[in-house]
């Protein structure tokens, strides 16, 4: 089978394609790569593209008028971003950026639509996508609301080293900076940083240039933090 083919039947919308239809969405569609913090789409700008996550993470956000950035989700491997605007016609409501390489599979709004329209369950696909990502923003808001930055921060690390886009081992390595990780945490970096020394001196991850590493998983897991 066609490398191509396989790496397509890897993305969730298009589990259960048929081969043939595959192939003609390859025909429209191209593969693009982005280096680590590349920006992807811009907030406001026009929607022209839709793409889908074939290797890496990428983080959805917003920039507030003073220049903060405030993360929305982070998007995974096999999953999808930057619809809304196609289906809506309306500029983008966010801005995406690659945390860490970043490959994916883009297509252009006229195909997508098309698409859309001749297979049903890619259609459903979006649509529980759409809902996913709403049901993502509210259990956001939930822990930003009821959780201390010290617990956002242990579970943002868990939540981007469980992701599909992790090595399944139980040491991972987060390409990922602390003004990064206060973004998704909604916190100062230097608030994060705190934590993270707390988490570093009991022995939760070691901090790298541009990355943290948590040598095992299952122990960050169960760590609870005042």
């Amino acid at each position: 089978m066609n490398k191509k083919i396989q790496i397509l039947q890897k993305i969730e919308a298009f589990r259960g394609i048929a081969p043939s239809d595959l192939e003609s969405i390859l025909d429209f569609g191209k593969f693009v790569q982005f280096k680590n913090r590349a920006v992807v789409i811009k907030e406001d700008e026009p929607g022209h593209h839709i793409y889908f996550v074939v290797k890496g993470r990428a983080m959805v956000y917003k920039t507030s008028d003073d220049g903060k950035i405030k993360s929305l989700s982070i998007v995974n491997e096999g999953e999808l971003f930057g619809e809304m605007a196609i289906i809506t016609n309306l500029p983008r409501s966010a801005s995406v950026k690659a945390i860490g390489p970043l490959t994916l599979l883009k297509l252009d709004a006229v195909n997508f639509k098309k698409l859309l329209k001749d297979n049903s369950s890619i259609a459903m696909s979006v649509l529980a996508s759409l809902c996913q990502r709403l049901q993502d923003t509210n259990k956001h808001i939930e822990v930003l609301f009821y959780q201390s930055v010290p617990e956002r921060t242990v579970k943002a690390l868990v939540m981007l080293a469980s992701s599909k886009g992790s090595v399944k081992t139980r040491r991972r390595r987060l390409v990922l900076t602390q003004q990064e990780l206060a973004e998704l945490v909604g916190s100062a970096r230097e608030v994060v940083n705190r934590t993270l020394q707390i988490l570093k001196r009991d022995g939760m991850l070691v901090l790298k240039k541009g990355a943290i590493e948590i040598p095992d998983l299952n122990k960050l897991k169960e760590y609870k933090i005042n």
